[in-house]
């Protein structure tokens, strides 16, 4: 179907971000590249070409467009955060002014990838009155990581906190509720100093943290990326205590369980809560060639029963309730041999325990998986991730078909379950 739209370069860029968000790329493509060809002066629409291009795999061409688009509004905040998740997605971690490539030499220099990622977010979870951490000596001070982002910003930054600790005399981490019983056990901290988020919310009367003179710095959790990362070298090991000791290894790298079939735990479905273009869950018809991989059985890493044949543990309990946490979950990766998910928080706390999992990502990841290949096994030819050496990349082809994806694993499933001693 053709759509016809008056020549209006700002409707016709509004109408192409729409078209995306509901996948149909084509048309968004033809609508994206009329408005600027009518007005190639026209921010948003080379900030939605960018968009579009990083939907499709395109990676090089978003930044380039995300580019033209600062080059045009430098005080966009939208903007400004799209260019540095591309220069983040690249490995581009410095904090250098930089000009892309091609630009004319009066040409001001872009602000550094850290800069721009400051710029672009909005630190929903500081507290009024408190000074953010810019650096300062911390010694002698309380520290407050304030809340930011989704569970699995925490359970990967947590890598950072020991560093954190040994430079205050006192580190506090505010987490959502569910994450409370797994932070305090499991944090790499002196005594984990672990706020519930309803208790900063509403906080009980005559509670010193609720004062705003009890912190003398805080820091929003995705900022101690600004103050840390700068290369690849630099980025510490997963850190969350593990509960159970290790286990023998198989072929492939896989702890025995002590028992047959091999135990694999499933998350095929992720939250998008708040994405304009859902695209990280896997339909459950999709799944199906899962079931028929001999020498596995499936347990579920969803509060939710999505298909009969993933069979949940008992102990798993629906999210809504409150006897549910992240902690019942970590206790559940625990036993099993793998872990396969496309919910990275999910695959962040399997790996974050040096459990093997396998992560199945969207053709248009987020930038912590980088471009597709940086990251290699030599010895075997696998993608694996920076965070998480022992884990594996599974990547879709075509953002919206997950048949190949399904394929892969199902093969590379079947050599390990045959590994395993009946």
């Amino acid at each position: 179907m053709t759509i016809s739209l008056p020549d209006d370069p700002a409707l016709l860029s509004n109408v192409g971000a729409v078209l995306r968000q509901r996948n149909d790329f084509s048309q968004a493509e033809a609508c994206l590249n009329r408005a600027l060809s009518l007005n190639l002066a026209l921010a948003e629409a080379w900030n939605n070409r960018g968009q579009l291009h990083e939907d499709l795999g395109e990676f090089a061409a978003a930044c380039t467009a995300y580019g033209n688009a600062y080059a045009l509004k430098p005080q966009n905040k939208t903007i400004a955060l799209s260019l540095a998740y591309a220069r983040m997605r690249a490995g581009e971690w410095s904090n250098d002014p930089w000009l892309p490539a091609g630009a004319p030499p009066e040409t001001a220099p872009f602000p550094g990838t850290w800069d721009l990622w400051e710029q672009g977010r909005d630190n929903y979870g500081t507290l009024p009155g408190i000074p953010i951490w810019q650096g300062e000596d911390l010694t002698g001070d309380r520290l407050l990581i304030a809340a930011e982002g989704g569970f699995g910003d925490y359970l990967w930054l947590s890598r950072y906190l020991p560093a954190l600790d040994a430079m205050a005399a006192i580190t506090y981490v505010a987490v959502p509720d569910s994450l409370v019983r797994l932070a305090r056990q499991r944090f790499p901290m002196r005594g984990p100093r672990i706020i519930p988020l309803s208790e900063l919310q509403t906080p009980p009367v005559g509670w010193g943290p609720a004062s705003a003179d009890f912190f003398d710095y805080q820091i929003p959790l995705l900022s101690i990326l600004t103050r840390f990362l700068r290369d690849p070298s630099s980025v510490p090991p997963a850190a969350l205590r593990t509960n159970l000791a290790p286990r023998r290894v198989l072929p492939g790298g896989f702890m025995e369980a002590g028992e047959s079939p091999l135990r694999v735990g499933l998350c095929p479905c992720a939250q998008e809560n708040g994405v304009s273009r859902p695209h990280r869950s896997i339909p459950a018809l999709a799944l199906l060639p899962l079931r028929d991989v001999p020498g596995v059985e499936w347990i579920s890493l969803l509060p939710d029963k999505y298909t009969d044949w993933v069979r949940p543990m008992k102990w798993l309990k629906d999210p809504e309730e409150d006897t549910w946490d992240w902690e019942s979950t970590a206790q559940v990766i625990e036993r099993l041999d793998l872990v396969i998910s496309v919910d990275t928080a999910v695959a962040h706390l399997a790996g974050s325990l040096r459990k093997a999992t396998w992560l199945l990502l969207p053709l248009r990841s987020d930038w912590k998986y980088q471009l597709p290949g940086m990251y290699l096994d030599s010895d075997r030819g696998l993608e694996t991730s920076l965070w998480y050496p022992g884990m594996r990349l599974f990547r879709q082809r075509h953002p919206t078909d997950w048949s190949g994806v399904i394929q892969e694993v199902c093969a590379e499933l079947a050599k390990v379950a045959l590994t395993v001693p009946v």
